[in-house]
């Protein structure tokens, strides 16, 4: 039941909110731990632990846009970086975004999945697909620049919840093609607008915003 437990979720995404302040006071991103145990016996383990998720995205250009308070980088995201958040994060990803209940039967999901059917029979190349999405926007409990790469920890998805859903069915209805289907992803980009703010109320407008 805890491992269910939405309290607990929400209990474990306050904290996340606030490692900023972990990261500031040691200079450096710190691993953030979460163990849920029992009050009812001691056990030598807790009965669930979880590390906060950190995902690499390669780029070799972006676009900064910064104000006082927040910052927006736009980059290019790979299908494969979406699938394996949404697969490895599960509805969690999806916990600031205020659509995640919209079904498949969209005609914007039912054109991601033509596009990716056109591109696996080799019917078009991918880089149509980068020309025909209007993008996804994202935030991060942190950001960590290195040459080539971002670093994200706790990823949430702003917009674009059609795409992530729709890809990972995608995958799981065509299981025997799996390998091929992860290659596709890899080599398939999306327009990515990174944010970057420590304020909910900003956080939450720019979700409205970009839903609307």
């Amino acid at each position: 039941r805890a491992e269910k437990s939405k309290v607990l979720d929400l209990l474990r995404e306050n904290l996340e909110a606030r490692k900023f302040v972990i990261d500031d006071y040691f200079g450096r991103q710190v691993d953030m731990i979460f163990q849920d145990i029992s009050n009812q016996k001691t056990p030598s383990d807790p009965f669930l632990q979880r590390r906060s998720a950190v995902y690499t995205i390669p780029f070799d250009r972006s676009l900064t846009v910064a104000s006082k308070y927040n910052e927006l980088i736009i980059t290019l995201l790979s299908l494969e970086n979406l699938y394996n958040m949404y697969s490895e994060l599960g509805e969690k990803f999806f916990e600031k975004n205020i659509r995640c209940g919209l079904s498949d039967t969209t005609m914007t999901s039912s054109e991601i999945r033509n596009s990716l059917k056109r591109i696996l029979a080799d019917d078009e190349v991918p880089e149509h697909f980068t020309f025909y999405h209007n993008g996804v926007a994202l935030t991060a409990q942190a950001l960590e620049f290195g040459p080539k790469s971002i670093s994200m920890a706790e990823p949430r998805l702003l917009n674009g919840v059609q795409t992530a859903k729709t890809i990972k069915k995608f995958v799981d209805r065509n299981k025997g093609r799996r390998a091929k289907l992860l290659k596709l992803l890899r080599n398939v980009n999306v327009v990515a607008r990174i944010v970057r703010s420590k304020d909910e109320e900003f956080l939450k407008r720019v979700t409205i915003s970009n839903n609307r």
